[in-house]
């Protein structure tokens, strides 16, 4: 996988050629970021709209764009894309003025029931063998949804074309082995890790005044 950064100029040309992707990492916020966050976060999109441009300008416009758990067309996607990353919206909505276009990228019934093992898994369950049960069949429905997006990926990018994808860090895609990959990975990249562990961390630690919430769980979007 290259980064950007190693891409020298005078080098740029042997890229051209082949099938590429560049792959924009995203990940869960929390709906009310505090006024640091909003800095870290606001620089990390824009920092990422920036290696993307320079990136384009080596290699050529991206023609695809794929993102977790699309499985619409058009607007449909877009009202997705609205509410689980906001925050890359916006370049999302450039890069399509540009004449990428936005591909359904994951499957809905597979989305939905990976999602559905995940709930199972947050509720807290007491029998050890249905807890293992809903472990394996979660891993299962994940792994299914990886090989669809590889392979939505490898069925509509065509030769020498430039697709990018927005998807967790944490994911386990095995691409198709004459792709290219490009992982954009700006300075402020660090920065929004750091500060994402940070506040997981205060969000976790028990004070003497904390009372059980009844709703615990912050709602989150992705960035």
């Amino acid at each position: 996988m290259t980064t950007i950064s190693q891409i020298p100029k005078p080098e740029a040309d042997k890229f051209k050629n082949g099938r590429k992707l560049l792959l924009v990492p995203i990940y869960p916020l929390p709906y009310h970021a505090s006024t640091e966050g909003e800095k870290i976060i606001q620089k990390y999109w824009s920092q990422t709209t920036a290696q993307i441009a320079t990136l384009q300008k080596q290699l050529g416009e991206i023609n695809n764009i794929y993102h977790e758990s699309i499985f619409e067309k058009e607007e449909q996607a877009f009202n997705l894309i609205k509410s689980t990353n906001p925050k890359g919206e916006f370049l999302i909505r450039q890069l399509i003025e540009n004449s990428a276009s936005l591909q359904i990228t994951e499957d809905r019934n597979l989305v939905m029931e990976n999602s559905d093992w995940q709930r199972c898994l947050t509720v807290g369950l007491i029998s050890e063998k249905v807890f293992n049960k809903a472990i394996k069949e979660y891993q299962n429905s994940l792994d299914l949804r990886y090989q669809f997006i590889s392979d939505q990926i490898d069925n509509t990018l065509t030769e020498n074309q430039i697709g990018i994808l927005f998807m967790r860090e944490d994911h386990k895609i095995q691409f198709p082995k004459d792709i290219q990959i490009f992982f954009i990975a700006p300075p402020a990249l660090d920065d929004l890790k750091k500060w994402l562990d940070k506040t997981m961390s205060e969000q976790q630690m028990p004070t003497q005044d904390t009372q059980p919430d009844e709703n615990p769980e912050e709602p989150i979007i992705m960035g």
